[in-house]
């Protein structure tokens, strides 16, 4: 992520609040954390490279699923700092790396028997340099596993309709508003909690 023209946050100047929100649990990670960890099968002794690792929650996860040699590199500085920190507190062998996914400069060709892309593939700018670089550092007949985000809940000034409800599923009744395109804006108590644009 970088800098939107429209004044919008950086990684840089979020990575503190999103490692806390990862810390404190977040369903959406943990669900796309599991979803990777099954996609990409059993890691044992599987050389592993993590794509745009973030604060190194899928990282982790892979090492301690038994991956022989683990490394996760991430474009911001600061994300990578909060991974390292993740790793001299719970050494797992992980090695991180600042490097951009669109070139994977520090890597060697050919060093990875898995990459995986956890929720990172729609943040970067160019996905044919990304998965040119990531084809570059596989094994010969090695796997990329990634994870993306929906574009439904990528929507600019979106929210939840728990949100939008001060923290109501929704009411009693089985009516349900529409909100922008015709999507259902919240659903009966005890439904999903569905994403709306303003």
């Amino acid at each position: 992520m970088t800098a939107g023209t429209d004044g919008s946050a950086s990684w840089p100047q979020i990575a503190g609040w999103y490692d806390q929100l990862l810390q404190q649990g977040s369903g959406p990670h943990q669900l796309a954390v599991a979803t990777t960890l099954r996609l990409a099968g059993d890691v044992r002794g599987a050389s592993v490279l993590d794509l745009a690792c973030g604060q190194g929650i899928a990282t982790r996860a892979l090492a301690r699923a038994g991956a022989a040699e683990v490394t996760g590199v991430d474009v911001t500085a600061e994300m990578i700092e909060a991974a390292r920190r993740h790793e001299s507190a719970g050494p797992l062998g992980i090695r991180y790396l600042i490097d951009d996914a669109q070139s994977l400069t520090t890597l060697r060709a050919g060093s990875f028997d898995i990459v995986t892309c956890q929720l990172g593939l729609m943040d970067i700018p160019d996905l044919t340099l990304a998965l040119t670089a990531a084809a570059r550092v596989l094994r010969p007949g090695g796997s990329l596993v990634f994870v993306i985000g929906h574009p439904c809940f990528l929507a600019p000034d979106a929210s939840t309709a728990l949100a939008m409800t001060g923290g109501r599923a929704g009411s009693s009744s089985s009516t349900s508003r529409t909100g922008s395109g015709g999507l259902p804006a919240s659903r009966e108590s005890g439904g999903p909690a569905i994403t709306t644009a303003r």
